[in-house]
């Protein structure tokens, strides 16, 4: 059996159905490096934007991570207040996920939310955005810290704060 010729500059391009189902296509990590917000509203605020471009169409994209943030209240011995953290794709609601505000006797405290949402509705070279936003909900309105300065100095919104990171993982579905 003769070899084939080898075309070179040639790059191949996957279609639905060539990979075996579970393999992964694509990941792409994201932080909020550079965002540092405090706020202390009871109406939604953006607290990260990533965009994501899928390489096939009906692959399934989990998109995964972890919200870190410092809350204080300033009523020590009471609720503090609830928060939601929701995911948005494409001006879509997803998914929510909450913190339910522990009682506080300190005046203070820092608390992380995982998000973890599967999506199945990307289209091959089509970008699109999902919106991680921060509302709270009950209580009064304390302020909250995304992008804190971590023990290892630096700046508010630096590498070493407190950074919401997480990953978006497509596979063949």
């Amino acid at each position: 059996m003769a070899l084939s010729k080898i075309q070179t500059g040639f790059v191949p391009t996957l279609v639905t159905g060539d990979l075996p189902s579970g393999t992964v296509i694509k990941t792409q990590s994201f932080d909020s490096q550079g965002s540092y917000i405090v706020t202390n509203t009871t109406s939604d605020v953006d607290i990260l934007t990533v965009n994501y471009t899928p390489v096939l169409t009906g692959s399934t994209i989990i998109i995964s991570g972890m919200c870190p943030c410092y809350h204080n209240n300033t009523n020590t011995g009471t609720w503090s207040p609830a928060r939601f953290l929701w995911m948005v794709i494409d001006s879509t609601p997803v998914a929510s996920f909450e913190h339910p505000g522990p009682q506080n006797s300190v005046g203070e405290m820092s608390d992380n939310i995982p998000f973890h949402y599967i999506y199945t509705g990307g289209t091959a070279g089509t970008q699109f955005t999902m919106v991680l936003k921060h509302q709270t909900v009950a209580g009064t309105n304390n302020s909250f810290y995304f992008g804190r300065t971590g023990p290892f100095g630096g700046t508010a919104g630096g590498a070493t704060s407190a950074l919401i990171r997480g990953t978006i993982t497509e596979i063949q579905s």
